[in-house]
């Protein structure tokens, strides 16, 4: 199943963006969180 959206929601953008900051100050390699995104909102 797909994950919701961003646009699905009401809140601003930067509200679903957060996870991705998250992630990345966690250690995420920047490239794979942008592969991700791209994946889960284009696609």
């Amino acid at each position: 199943m797909r994950a919701a959206s961003c646009r699905a929601h009401p809140k601003p953008w930067r509200y679903c963006m957060f996870k991705y900051v998250i992630a990345w100050l966690l250690g995420v390699p920047a490239g794979l969180l942008v592969l991700i995104y791209i994946f889960t909102h284009l696609f």
